[in-house]
């Protein structure tokens, strides 16, 4: 039993956690609306990660909301240029009445902590921030504005940080009725 326990205290140890702080506003003329088609647009400089951003966002939206939800990748793809009427047209036509932008911030590493009673290695990081926006298309208003900080332990990776970041700005939407929530 003591073997298991050792196991079981490793793993605990071993695994990677990531958390995110999000600070928001909503507008006033926006409290009591809600957006039930949205465009997920990411600012990721390489094309995997925005996929991936966009993918994790979208999932974690639908999760929690009955909005339809669909990534910028595939509905405005990277190979084409569009000026900001013809996005917005591009927009209006598939019926998306939001726009959730993401627009990553410093990606820093700033180490907190020491180690734990066992000798193992407790610091934290800050792995990164990004500045959310979910935009009125229609009006070009910004409805909701956030700032998402993720932090994590040593072992934290960047999928963990994306899924902590999503889960945390797709529930506050559907908190605020931004974003129709899911009946149970």
């Amino acid at each position: 039993m003591a073997k298991y326990r050792f196991l079981i205290i490793a793993v605990v140890l071993a695994a990677g956690c990531a958390s995110t702080e999000l600070s928001s506003y909503i507008d006033p003329e926006y409290v009591d609306r809600s957006f039930n088609s949205v465009v997920v647009w990411s600012d990721w400089p390489e094309i995997e990660g925005r996929e991936i951003l966009e993918t994790i966002l979208a999932e974690e939206i639908r999760a929690v909301t009955q909005a339809s939800v669909v990534r910028s990748i595939d509905v405005a793809p990277p190979t084409r240029q569009f000026s900001s009427d013809e996005i917005v047209a591009v927009f209006l036509g598939q019926g998306i009445n939001g726009a959730i932008t993401i627009q990553l911030s410093d990606s820093q590493v700033l180490s907190k902590g020491g180690f734990n009673m066992f000798g193992f290695g407790t610091s934290a990081v800050q792995i990164g921030a990004a500045r959310i926006n979910l935009v009125d298309i229609e009006t070009g208003i910004i409805a909701w504005t956030g700032l998402a900080s993720v932090s994590g332990n040593r072992y934290a990776t960047v999928e963990m940080a994306r899924r902590s970041a999503a889960k945390e700005i797709a529930s506050e939407l559907a908190n605020l009725g931004l974003l129709p929530r899911v009946q149970n």
